[in-house]
């Protein structure tokens, strides 16, 4: 089961990043029969956003991220964002953070969870 751990410390102002860019967890697979992915994440402070794609699609997620005064610690399930979204083989994730804010000071964690069926 790949998981792909985000942490990214004071996000740029106004700023929009693939979080996944570069990630060995970007595309999903291409020897497996289809995958479920689940996405867990919080933030230090308000004013982010996140957005989640698979493939082609429009985003599964898009949403405020929650805050909370630990971010460092995910916990499952308090901090599910999403569930469990079908992925194709192949198939590119993109998870977007989009400071609205102004400022750089917001910290993001999430965790990424691929469940290949095979």
């Amino acid at each position: 089961m790949p998981i792909a751990e985000i942490v990214a410390d004071n996000i740029g102002a106004n700023s929009t990043v693939n979080q996944l860019n570069g990630n060995r967890v970007e595309f999903i697979n291409p020897n497996i029969r289809g995958a479920v992915v689940r996405l867990l994440a919080v933030a230090s402070a308000v004013d982010l956003e996140h957005e989640m794609f698979i493939g082609d699609r429009n985003p599964l997620v898009r949403s405020e991220v929650s805050v909370s005064a630990t971010p460092n610690n995910l916990l499952d399930p308090d901090n599910i964002v999403m569930g469990g979204a079908g992925a194709r083989p192949s198939e590119r994730l993109i998870l977007n953070t989009i400071e609205i804010g102004g400022v750089a000071t917001n910290d993001y964690r999430a965790r990424v969870i691929i469940r290949e069926l095979n």
